[in-house]
C-alpha cells in the first residue's frame, strides 16, 4: 500500500484496485492471501500489470494495492515509502533450478558442474551476505539497501534442495491454477508437481561440494580469441532486416508495400549512380545551416533567460507556447512570408533546433550548484569570468544533451522543410517515392535519414566526451 493509504488489512481490499501480473507467484500469493480474509478475486478489481509497472501505478495512486516480486516491493518500501500489510512465508512457491530429462541424459557432466557451482555460490552467499548484496545491487541495478534487505532478511540459503515443505506449498497453490484456467483442464496437478521435483541426481554432488570460505569468488575468465564480435547495436536491425527479407521473399509481406531489404539496397545503388550524392549534400547542408542558426540563437536566449528573472518573465512564456506548435503548422506561414526558396527551409529547421537547445541551456545554468557560484564570488570573479569558468562548465552536460536533441529534431524538421517545393534532398526523395508509389525509394530515403542522423549524433557524442572529459562520474555498464 502507499504510505498514506487507509488500507490496513486484507479485508479492506474489497472493491479496491489491486495490481498483479496474472499467472506469476505474486498473483498466486495475492489470491491465497485474499482467501484467508474470506475474499475472492471477484471481490477486488484486478489490474494486470508487469511488476515494475505495478510499483509505478501504486506510487502514482492509480491502483490501491499491488502484489509484485519481492525485489520491486522492497524497493518500493525503502524508496517510495510503501507499506507491507501482509506477508506469509508459507505461501511462497519459490524458484528452482530445473533441467530437462533429455538434457540430463545426454549432458550429465555439464549438469553436475552447474549444480556444483550453484552449491558453492549458495554457501558463499550464506557466509558473505554483505558482499553478496553488493554484487546483487550492481547486477540487478538496485540500491544497496534494497539488496541488503533481500539477502539478509528475505532470502533463505539454508536448504539447497526442494523439500516436502516446498512441494506442499506448490500443491496448495494448485486449486488456484485450476480456478484461473492456468493449467489444462483435467490435469492432475498434485501428481505433476510431485513428478517434477526429483532431487536424487543433485544430492551426491551437493554432499561433495566444498564450502567457499574466501571473501572473493574466483571464476574462470574465458579467453578472448582474435575473432571479431558483432557490436550489440547491430543485433536488432540485423534481425529486423533478416525477418523483412524472409517475409518479402516468402510472399507473407506484399512487395509493393514493403520491398525486401535486398531490393532497397539495389535501389540505393541505383540512386548512388544517379545523383544521390546531390540529394544527401543538399539535405546535410540545410541541416547544418539551420541547426547552427537555431542553436546559436537558443544559447544566447537560454543564457539570458537563465541568468535574469526579468528576462525569463518576459520571454519564457512565449517560448513555451511556441514550443508546442507542430512543425507542419509553420509551413504555410513560412511559404507566405518567404516564398519557396531556401530561406523558409532553413528557418523551419532552425525552429526545430532552437527549442531543445534552449531548454538544455536554461536547465543547465539553473542547475548549477549555488555553492560553486558563492565560491566564485568569494574569489571576486567578474560576470564574464563567472560565466566562463563556473557556469559554462557546470552547464555543459545539459547543454550537450540539448544540442544532441536539437540536432535530431533538425533532421526531422528537414523532411518537413523539403516538402516546400524542393527539387533536391532526402525529403524530396520521400515525396517523389510517394507520388510514384515507389516504396523502395521511400524506404531507401528513410534508411539514409537514419544513417545520417546516427552519424551526426555520433560525432556530437564524441565532441561531448571531449568537452566533458573532466567529469569524475561513474556510469555502470554491462561489459558483456
Amino acid at each position: 500500500m502507499r504510505k498514506d493509504s487507509p488500507i490496513r488489512t486484507l479485508a479492506d481490499l474489497k472493491g479496491k484496485k489491486v495490481a498483479a501480473t496474472k499467472g506469476t507467484d505474486p498473483y498466486l500469493f495475492l489470491l491465497r492471501a485474499l482467501k484467508t480474509a474470506g475474499l475472492k478475486r471477484s471481490d477486488i478489481e484486478h489490474v494486470g500489470l508487469q511488476h515494475a509497472d505495478g510499483r509505478a501505478a501504486l506510487e502514482q495512486g492509480r491502483v490501491d494495492a499491488w502484489a509484485g516480486l519481492d525485489r520491486h516491493m522492497a524497493a518500493s518500501e525503502l524508496e517510495g515509502g510503501s507499506r507491507l500489510i501482509y506477508r506469509n512465508v508459507a505461501f511462497n512457491t519459490y524458484g528452482f533450478l530445473n533441467v530437462r530429462d533429455d538434457l540430463l541424459a545426454t549432458r550429465p557432466h555439464e549438469t553436475a558442474r552447474v549444480i556444483k557451482a550453484y552449491e558453492r555460490a549458495r554457501k558463499w552467499v550464506g557466509a558473505n551476505q554483505t558482499e553478496a548484496a553488493r554484487i546483487l545491487a550492481e547486477e540487478a541495478r538496485v540500491s544497496l539497501p534494497v539488496a541488503l534487505l533481500q539477502i539478509k532478511l528475505r532470502s533463505d540459503f539454508s536448504n539447497p534442495q526442494p523439500s516436502a515443505e516446498h512441494v506442499k506449498a506448490l500443491q496448495l497453490a494448485a486449486p488456484i491454477l485450476r480456478d484461473e484456467a492456468l493449467a489444462k483442464p483435467g490435469t492432475d496437478l498434485d501428481k505433476v508437481i510431485a513428478d517434477l521435483v526429483d532431487t536424487r541426481f543433485a544430492q551426491a554432488f551437493i554432499a561433495r561440494a566444498y564450502a567457499m570460505t574466501t571473501r572473493s569468488l574466483d571464476l574462470p575468465v574465458p579467453a578472448r580469441g582474435p575473432a571479431l564480435r558483432m557490436p550489440l547495436g547491430l543485433v536488432a536491425p540485423g534481425a529486423l532486416l533478416l525477418a523483412a527479407e524472409a517475409g518479402a521473399r516468402s510472399g507473407l509481406i506484399p512487395a509493393n508495400l514493403l520491398p525486401a531489404p535486398s531490393e532497397i539496397l539495389r535501389t540505393l545503388l541505383y540512386l548512388a549512380q544517379n545523383g544521390l550524392a546531390a540529394h544527401v549534400a543538399a539535405s546535410s547542408v540545410r541541416v547544418l545551416a539551420g541547426f547552427a542558426a537555431g542553436a546559436s540563437l537558443a544559447v544566447v536566449l537560454g543564457a539570458a533567460v537563465a541568468l535574469s528573472r526579468r528576462t525569463e518573465a518576459l520571454l519564457d512564456p512565449t517560448f513555451q507556447a511556441l514550443r508546442a506548435i507542430p512543425s507542419l503548422a509553420w509551413v504555410p506561414l513560412l511559404l507566405l512570408w518567404f516564398g519557396i526558396d531556401e530561406l523558409p527551409k532553413l528557418v523551419l529547421i532552425a525552429i526545430g533546433a532552437v527549442f531543445p537547445v534552449y531548454m538544455g541551456v536554461v536547465s543547465g545554468i539553473r542547475g548549477v550548484d549555488r555553492k560553486l557560484v558563492e565560491v566564485a564570488r568569494l574569489y571576486q570573479l567578474g560576470r564574464v569570468a563567472l560565466a566562463r569558468r563556473v557556469l559554462l562548465p557546470a552547464a555543459l552536460p545539459a547543454l550537450m544533451t540539448g544540442l544532441r536533441n536539437g540536432l535530431s529534431l533538425a533532421w526531422m524538421f528537414m523532411v518537413a522543410a523539403e516538402l516546400i517545393a524542393a527539387s533536391k534532398g532526402l525529403g524530396y526523395l520521400l515525396s517523389d517515392g510517394r507520388e510514384t508509389s515507389r516504396a523502395d525509394i521511400v524506404l531507401a530515403a528513410i534508411v539514409l535519414l537514419a544513417v545520417l542522423g546516427k552519424a551526426s549524433d555520433s560525432v556530437m557524442q564524441l565532441f561531448e566526451k571531449h568537452l566533458l572529459a573532466w567529469r569524475d562520474n561513474h556510469v555502470e555498464r554491462d561489459a558483456a
